[in-house]
C-alpha cells in the first residue's frame, strides 16, 4: 500500500497541472487575501500543500519573494521550481514534508 507522499506524488507525476480537480489559472482571490494580510512584501509568506500552484507565479510578479513552500510531494515541489525557474527568488524556502505528521519540518533553500 503507498503512503500518502507516494499518492500524491504519483498524481503529480501522472497528471498534467491543468487536470487537477483544484486547479486555477489564475489565483485572484488567494492573491487579493495574501495582498490585503500581508501588505508588506518583504514578510515571510509559508503556502502549505502548494503543489503546483499558480499564486506562487502571482506572488513573485508583486515582488513577494520571501515564501517557504510546503507540499508532501517532493515531485509537485520539483516541477513547481521547473515552473518557476525565471523567476524564482534565492529566498525561497522549499519544504517537503506531511504537516499531518510530528517532527517533519525540515527545509532547504537550495
Amino acid at each position: 500500500m503507498q503512503n500518502i507522499a507516494q499518492h500524491w506524488d504519483t498524481v503529480y507525476e501522472n497528471k498534467p497541472v491543468e487536470q487537477l480537480g483544484w486547479y486555477e489559472a489564475q489565483s485572484e482571490y488567494g492573491l487579493s487575501f495574501i495582498k490585503e494580510c500581508v501588505p508588506n512584501i518583504k514578510e515571510r509568506i509559508f503556502l502549505a500543500g502548494v503543489g503546483r500552484s499558480t499564486l506562487v507565479h502571482e506572488l513573485l510578479e508583486n515582488r513577494y519573494n520571501n515564501l517557504i513552500l510546503n507540499d508532501i510531494s517532493s515531485i509537485a515541489l520539483e516541477k513547481l521550481r521547473i515552473d518557476l525557474a525565471e523567476s524564482m527568488s534565492p529566498s525561497i524556502i522549499w519544504h517537503q514534508a506531511d504537516l499531518g505528521q510530528k517532527n517533519t519540518f525540515k527545509y532547504s533553500s537550495e
